[in-house]
């Protein structure tokens, strides 16, 4: 189950940048 986008946000607010780049 993949977790959605905007959840990984809100977790990784600390990191300016999004973790699209993986």
């Amino acid at each position: 189950k993949n977790r959605p986008l905007h959840v990984l946000k809100k977790r990784r607010e600390r990191t300016p940048s999004y973790p699209r780049a993986h």
